[in-house]
């Protein structure tokens, strides 16, 4: 027994039973004792996850970008998984399992997604989803570009994400790409050009990853001037970035794509070019994602 469990059920008596009822009368000599309960079931579980995280990038989902990205893929895999099986999105559980590599200690976590049935016992949903030509039929699927006699129903899937009317009109997710009621509570996070990102990785490690095409280059165009002006920022580009340059603080606010890595030995080409003809002009280049431009475009603050 607990003391709020026992007021909690006081609450729900009449008032002239409750009044007939003593308090609970301790014994000092015996310690209170401490346990929490669970409820574990057993059930098929699937986890998916990228082997080698390509130079430039970074998947350490303790960074909020790649926790975004890791939650939209899972739930783009959700989501993708329920239209092939013809089941309900709630027959499948998903979450994200932060991963570290021992044999490289100096190596950041990465993480994987995973899919367990929401029935006890399993109902072979994730079993069949774990099969590696199953899991990749489902990526193509996702992305569009499966063949053969689903190939119309893959496009069917895809082609509404990347319509230029949902396109212009999402420049994070929707009720109409990644939300839904079940995942309320990860809605800041989830970002459907992030999980189309990481379905193309998930396929090929050398897939391309910037600003200039696919879905990224329409929402750049969008948000970039908008983003500068707001903050007082002269716009120009720096190594074929978009830039803004702080003449009060000598800064240089570069954005870039959200899995991007700031960190200097793990630059891609073009950040670090970036870098180095803002610091030639004389500039602090300071790094900043488009996920938080769209989302917090004042995070950065002019002084």
């Amino acid at each position: 027994m607990t003391e709020n469990a026992f007021d909690q059920a006081l609450l729900d008596l009449p008032d002239q039973d409750r009044r007939t009822i003593r308090p609970p009368q301790y014994d000092g000599a015996t310690p209170p004792v401490q346990q929490a309960l669970a409820a574990i079931s057993s059930t098929d579980v699937m986890t998916a996850g990228i082997n080698t995280t390509p130079v430039g990038l970074r998947l350490n989902p303790a960074v909020p970008e790649a926790r975004a990205a890791w939650y939209s893929f899972g739930f783009l895999v959700r989501r993708a998984a329920a239209v092939r099986l013809d089941v309900a999105e709630d027959e499948l559980e998903l979450g994200v399992q932060p991963v570290v590599d021992f044999s490289s200690p100096f190596s950041p976590p990465s993480a994987r997604v995973f899919i367990s049935d929401s029935l006890e016992n399993g109902a072979g949903y994730s079993t069949r989803l774990g099969e590696p030509a199953d899991f990749e039929e489902l990526l193509l699927f996702m992305l569009g570009q499966l063949t053969g006699p689903d190939a119309a129903r893959s496009r069917a899937f895809f082609d509404p994400f990347v319509d230029s009317v949902h396109e212009r009109e999402c420049a994070t997710s929707c009720h109409r790409c990644l939300r839904e009621y079940g995942n309320m509570a990860y809605h800041p996070l989830l970002d459907w050009r992030l999980a189309l990102d990481m379905a193309r990785l998930a396929l090929d490690p050398a897939a391309r990853m910037d600003l200039t095409s696919g879905c990224w280059a329409p929402l750049m165009a969008r948000t970039a001037g908008p983003f500068f002006q707001g903050l007082n920022l002269v716009q120009t580009s720096l190594g074929g970035l978009a830039t803004g340059m702080n003449a009060s603080t000598n800064e240089a606010v570069i954005l870039i794509h959200p899995l991007w890595d700031r960190d200097p030995a793990n630059m891609r080409p073009e950040l670090a070019a970036a870098f180095a003809a803002a610091e030639r002009k004389g500039l602090q280049p300071v790094a900043y994602s488009i996920f938080r431009a769209v989302r917090f475009p004042y995070e950065y603050k002019v002084e």
